[in-house]
């Protein structure tokens, strides 16, 4: 199990990794505790909402049960929001 910060401007929402069998395996949740801090991470999951407030993120009655995680580079991110914002902008 690995615990996540993620950070998109000034709000920071928990994200939790989990081994699942057949869906997350032991080496990914290994490879997930080597993210360094500030890493751009690409993220699938569910908003959970908790029982208990989570008091190291500004999004606190909320956690990310994370299915997918993969490191980005800047670049990445970029070119996304740009393929994101085109199809925005022809209204699809």
């Amino acid at each position: 199990m690995v615990f996540f910060n993620f950070r998109q401007g000034t709000d920071i929402v928990q994200g939790l990794l989990i081994v699942t069998p057949e869906k997350i395996s032991k080496q990914m949740v290994k490879w997930a505790t080597s993210l360094a801090d500030e890493s751009i991470v690409l993220v699938e999951g569910i908003a959970t909402e908790v029982e208990e407030a989570i008091k190291s993120a500004t999004i606190s009655n909320v956690e990310i049960h994370v299915s997918k995680v993969s490191r980005s580079t800047l670049s990445r991110v970029i070119r996304r929001a740009e393929i994101c914002q085109a199809a925005s902008d022809r209204g699809t």
